[in-house]
């Protein structure tokens, strides 16, 4: 059993406080760089920093750790490519609690691909979240904004992201594999993004060119490595908490620098999706406890 190191907690509060500020960073730059390109240059800035800091790594690499991280990278890439573009017009406290509908779909995709069980409290876990999607998207007529459903298959390949993270070897650098993630969503995004949108969909600025030192080097650079770090020193039980307070920042930001607002029933929705979050949460620690006492 993991005991909670102070200096994890620390890492892994400022990475959610970092990714909970990049909602609003990706929304405010998306007024001045088309999403697909927003995403890709954001990307670039992220490789260009890891390259130069981490390249010596990268002669220690092993086919496996290649591997692993082109598997997790392409599913990185594509959640992100549907998050930046389905942010476009939901406000970025939404979109935040949307993403982490996550945690429904990570133990439908283990119970589908691996022949998971899912425990109860996942299945509470699950019930509740999509209950929370569902306050948050639903009309009054029952349909669904065409946004709101790019930002669920958003979640569902967070969700498969996080289940191949899952498996992967324990011997392996988490550091390389990171590099290789990194990189290779940033040529997935940049191909995408040669592909369907213009070039005239960039206008640098102050703003946008800020935006993406951000997201590049404090978003995906220092916050995914913080996690990393935090991830190793942290339990199951307080790190799922720590990381769920992710959309919680996102809203609080949102509020506050993008004028953001809820109704009663998005306000509803968005504190079920966290309780799905603190739900798992305590789902894994048992499953975790369970496992060491060999039952």
């Amino acid at each position: 059993m993991k005991t909670n190191n102070p200096l994890s907690i620390f890492m892994i509060v400022v990475a959610t406080v970092i990714w909970g500020g990049a909602f609003v960073v990706v929304k405010d730059g998306l007024s001045y760089i088309s999403p697909l390109w927003q995403l890709s240059l954001r990307m670039i800035v992220a490789s260009v920093v890891m390259l130069i800091v981490f390249f010596p790594r990268l002669r220690k690499i092993s086919r496996r750790e290649f591997r692993e991280g082109i598997i997790i990278g392409i599913f990185f890439a594509l959640a992100l490519v549907f998050q930046n573009i389905g942010s476009v017009y939901v406000s970025a406290g939404k979109a935040s609690f949307m993403t982490v509908s996550y945690v429904a779909f990570v133990p439908i995709i283990g119970m589908v691909f691996f022949k998971q069980k899912i425990h109860i409290i996942r299945l509470i876990s699950m019930v509740l979240c999509f209950i929370g999607v569902g306050l948050l998207t639903l009309t009054e007529k029952f349909t669904v904004n065409w946004f709101d459903t790019i930002l669920i298959v958003c979640g569902f390949f967070y969700g498969c992201h996080i289940v191949a993270i899952d498996k992967i070897n324990r011997d392996s650098d988490l550091v390389t594999i990171h590099l290789i993630q990194v990189v290779t969503a940033t040529v997935i995004s940049t191909v995408l993004a040669l592909i369907f949108e213009p070039l005239s969909g960039i206008q640098f600025n102050n703003q946008s060119v800020s935006g993406l030192l951000y997201c590049g080097v404090l978003e995906v650079c220092i916050g995914f490595l913080l996690q990393l770090k935090g991830q190793r020193g942290t339990g199951s039980f307080l790190a799922g908490i720590l990381f769920s307070m992710e959309c919680i920042y996102a809203g609080i930001f949102g509020i506050i620098f993008m004028g953001d607002s809820f109704t009663f029933k998005m306000a509803l929705g968005c504190v079920l999706i966290f309780c799905s979050a603190i739900v798992e949460a305590v789902g894994s620690s048992i499953m975790e406890r369970r496992l060491e006492n060999g039952y």
